[in-house]
């Protein structure tokens, strides 16, 4: 994305010998390391600190998984329909996302009580804005995403 213009290009930079993105990787080291210290500082690190950065991290990456379960459905039916199985591109999906659905369940009812439900908003919120901003590229960098997706499941 900073090669392509989304964020600022020096996140594009990458080391000469390995290809890694250096400044990337440095930035986002720094700012779990700032927000480590902020939340570790203003709360007991262990276990509320450490049950917040999970509740925070994993929950967007459940609603990930099932949301890619249920395209892939979608995806074989319309690309590929010859070759659609109903049980490898239709049920397995499904059970996978039911699975998946169950933690994220379990982390919205009963409601948590202060303050890991704000953690709880805030990573609903998250995984809100992330909605939101991939669509607005989508639609002012359409052709950088499709070029994109197709690296990635190339």
């Amino acid at each position: 994305m900073g090669r392509d213009g989304i964020l600022p290009k020096q996140l594009g930079n990458t080391h000469r010998r390995c290809l890694t993105p250096t400044v990337a990787i440095n930035v986002v080291g720094a700012a779990a390391i700032i927000l480590a210290l902020v939340v570790g500082f203003g709360k007991d690190p262990y276990p509320d600190g450490y049950g917040y950065f999970g509740t925070f991290g994993t929950l967007p990456i459940l609603v990930l998984y099932i949301i890619t379960s249920v395209s892939l459905i979608r995806y074989v039916w319309k690309s590929d329909r010859e070759h659609f199985s109903f049980i490898r591109h239709a049920l397995c999906p499904i059970i996978g996302a039911v699975v998946m659905l169950l933690p994220v369940y379990g982390s919205v009812w009963p409601f948590p009580a202060w303050p890991a439900n704000l953690i709880t908003v805030l990573a609903f919120v998250w995984i809100g804005l992330g909605l939101v901003v991939g669509y607005m590229l989508r639609r002012r960098a359409g052709a950088m995403l499709e070029r994109v997706g197709r690296v990635l499941t190339s």
